[in-house]
C-alpha cells in the first residue's frame, strides 16, 4: 500500500498530465464518480505537493509531525495491547 502511495506521489510530482489522464480513465469506469472533478482534485493535490516540496521548512515540520504521530500510535498500541504489562 505504501509503495502504491509513493508511486502516485512520484507520478504526480513528475508526470502530472499522464497521472491526470489515468485518473480520468479510472473515474470514467466508476459509476458514481465525476471524471472532471476527480482530475481537478488530483491537480489540486499535485499543486499542494509542489508547494510543499518547495518550502523546506514546512516540509520538515510536516515530516516531524508525521513521525511523532506514528511513534505515538505505536506507543498506544503497545500500551493497550492484550499482552501489555502496564
Amino acid at each position: 500500500m505504501l509503495l502504491v502511495a509513493g508511486a502516485v506521489v512520484f507520478a504526480l510530482h513528475r508526470e502530472q498530465r499522464w497521472t491526470a489522464s489515468r485518473v480520468r480513465a479510472l473515474a470514467v469506469r466508476v459509476s458514481r464518480l465525476d471524471a472532471e472533478r476527480a482530475v481537478a482534485q488530483v491537480r489540486r493535490f499535485a499543486e499542494q505537493l509542489r508547494r510543499l516540496s518547495e518550502n523546506r521548512r514546512t516540509l520538515a515540520g510536516a515530516m516531524t509531525w508525521a513521525a511523532l504521530n506514528w511513534l505515538f500510535d505505536a506507543a498506544a498500541c503497545g500500551c493497550w495491547s492484550p499482552r501489555s504489562t502496564i
